[in-house]
C-alpha cells in the first residue's frame, strides 16, 4: 500500500509491540517459561506481564497454564504454532518492510 508516495505495511497490532516480542522471542526458544522466568529475564512488573499475555493468549499466541506445585500457584506459558507462524510471519514483514529500496534510501538520507 502507498501513501502520500511511501510504501506502507499493516504489521500484526499484538505483535507490534516491543514487550510482547520479547515474550514470544523468549517463548520460541523454549518448550515453556513460567510466569518469574518471563518476568525475571525481561524486568516486568507482574501487572505488566499479565496483561501483555493475556494479549497474547487472546489472539492464540501462546497458551496460559495455571496449577499449584507444592501449594503454591504457578503460571507457565507455551507458544501455540499458530503463535510461532504469526511470529515468523511478523518477523518476514519486517525484513521485508526494511529491505525495501525507498526504505533503504531513507534509512541511508537520515543516517
Amino acid at each position: 500500500m502507498l501513501l502520500c508516495g511511501i510504501k506502507v505495511v499493516m504489521f500484526d497490532k499484538t505483535l507490534h509491540h516491543p514487550e510482547r516480542v520479547k515474550i514470544v522471542s523468549m517463548l520460541l526458544t523454549k518448550e515453556y517459561s513460567s510466569f518469574l522466568e518471563i518476568k525475571k529475564e525481561l524486568t516486568l512488573s507482574d501487572g505488566a506481564l499479565a496483561t501483555h499475555t493475556k494479549n497474547l493468549d487472546k489472539a492464540g499466541y501462546i497458551k496460559i497454564e495455571k496449577f499449584f506445585e507444592n501449594n503454591k500457584p504457578k503460571t507457565s506459558y507455551t507458544l501455540t504454532q499458530y503463535g510461532k507462524d504469526s511470529f515468523i510471519q511478523y518477523l518476514r514483514s519486517l525484513q521485508n518492510f526494511l529491505d525495501d529500496e525507498q526504505m533503504k534510501n531513507i534509512l541511508k538520507e537520515n543516517k
